[in-house]
């Protein structure tokens, strides 16, 4: 539904309210296929995100997000609290170097 759409479009509002899954990709230039080396690309994907989240002194607390990379695509899974955590990973994630598509699926901890 948003894919290829500007960030700026992106509202949580927009999104049903018991979960939230997002497909987002961030217009960046495309890097080449690695080949072989894809599945060490993805797992140096999911340190990146793994490593930021923890270093962000905004989304360090949240420790039940799971990263999986495939292919070069992100996916981003697990609880949040609420939409401002889920905001706070979003923004963290659209400025990393190397992410041009990512996806977020959370559910609300109040809403399970």
């Amino acid at each position: 539904m948003w894919l290829n759409e500007p960030a700026s479009k992106h509202k949580l509002t927009d999104v049903p309210t018991s979960n939230y899954n997002l497909l987002i990709s961030v217009d960046k230039p495309q890097q080449s296929d690695s080949g072989p080396n894809l599945l060490n690309d993805d797992l140096s994907l999911e340190n990146k995100v793994y490593t930021a989240l923890q270093a962000n002194s905004r989304t360090s607390h949240l420790t039940e997000i799971k990263v999986y990379a495939k292919q070069g695509v992100v996916t981003l899974f697990g609880l949040a609290s609420n939409e401002d955590e889920i905001v706070q990973v979003y923004d963290l994630v659209k400025e990393l170097e190397g992410i041009d598509t990512f996806r977020m699926n959370f559910k609300l901890r109040s809403r399970i």
